[in-house]
């Protein structure tokens, strides 16, 4: 609005009763539309609304980012219950640094945010380096494998990356708890003194969660060798096909023969590095039925056992000059050194082709 010139002056006083014609005028002394009062939207401008929904989508993509490289970098070798206090504590804080930047004052918090968004990236990717650095600064173990222990999985079209899958014999008896009985299920923490025979057992060991361990992988010996001739004859009398369980010969010779929970102490009972592999693995209770050959059924009483649910890390990342010489193996017969450092985690040392 704009003042008349009667009122700009201010020479003239208003007579009661009388109607007068008000003229606008465009002198300097105008109220500006920017000297006006602004009336504020309960639900704040487009523009700020679009800032708040960018923010949130950023914020809940940064916050899938951490989560899925905190798995990446800790979940395999990082006991489960440290993973989810160190997933808690980096949440608490970066909310409590997040809410006194806030109180900091919204334009300088736009700039503070960024810039602590970056130092947490850049944070957690030195912490990954330092702890590649602190494995590979000792060699605890290094053994020669094969093809036949180390598979190649390329992991698609889309990325040319190759890496190697360790294989190792996961055989489960049918007829007793071998070596993995209860008395070591025991020594490796788990809690067996429920008998099989109480009624409460099989709910109570389905519900027994797998436990973290270190397991001796042997490379050949007589344990292997026994278990390609109990395939052998398993093959030959249930199956009429006359190759037989030639698979299991031409298959990896890493077998599973003792677990521990230090590796220092399955070092010293196995100090043979080059036939003995030492990894750590992740082991799971059964209850098992027993099977009796001769009337070719299961019978009572059950028993315990474990087995090797995973090995961790099984997937072994090849490096660019190694992955390219595999395009050089003649029927992808290839040698290769496997090396574990402190922490036990295993790289890539020495790649030949055959």
């Amino acid at each position: 609005m704009r003042r008349s010139s009667l009122i700009r002056h201010g020479s003239a006083r208003a007579v009661p009763g009388r109607i007068y014609r008000l003229r606008p005028t465009t002198s300097s002394t105008c109220i500006k539309r920017s000297d006006l009062p602004r009336q504020r939207s309960p639900f704040g401008s487009a523009s700020t609304r679009r800032h708040r929904e960018v923010l949130n989508l950023g914020a809940a993509f940064f916050a899938i980012f951490l989560i899925t490289r905190f798995v990446a970098w800790w979940w395999e070798w990082m006991p489960k219950y440290l993973f989810f206090f160190l997933v808690g504590a980096i949440a608490l804080g970066l909310l409590t640094a997040f809410r006194q930047l806030r109180a900091c004052g919204r334009r300088r918090m736009k700039h503070v945010a960024l810039l602590a968004a970056g130092a947490v990236v850049i944070a957690s990717n030195a912490v990954a380096l330092i702890g590649v650095a602190l494995n590979r600064s000792g060699v605890t173990q290094e053994i020669d494998l094969t093809e036949r222990e180390l598979t190649i999985d390329k992991l698609g079209e889309d990325n040319s990356g190759v890496s190697l899958h360790l294989r190792c014999v996961n055989s489960v008896p049918n007829d007793g708890p071998g070596w993995l009985g209860a008395d070591k299920l025991a020594e490796l923490g788990f809690d067996v003194r429920t008998p099989v025979t109480d009624h409460s057992a099989g709910t109570r060991y389905r519900a027994v969660l797998p436990r973290d361990a270190f397991v001796v992988l042997e490379l050949g010996g007589a344990t292997w060798e026994a278990w390609v001739k109990k395939q052998e004859e398993t093959a030959q009398r249930f199956s009429n096909d006359p190759r037989g369980a030639s698979w299991a010969r031409s298959g990896t010779r890493l077998i599973a023969v003792d677990a521990g929970r230090h590796p220092a102490a399955l070092r010293r009972r196995y100090p043979d590095q080059a036939r003995y592999l030492i990894v750590r693995a992740t082991i799971r209770l059964a209850r098992q039925p027993r099977w009796d050959p001769q009337a070719k059924r299961f019978t009572p009483p059950d028993f315990l056992l474990g087995y090797i649910q995973q090995v961790t890390p099984d997937e072994i990342h090849l490096p660019l000059p190694y992955a390219t010489a595999i395009s050089g193996a003649k029927n992808n017969k290839y040698v290769v050194s496997l090396r574990y450092g402190n922490r036990y985690e295993p790289w890539i040392g020495a790649f030949r082709a055959m």
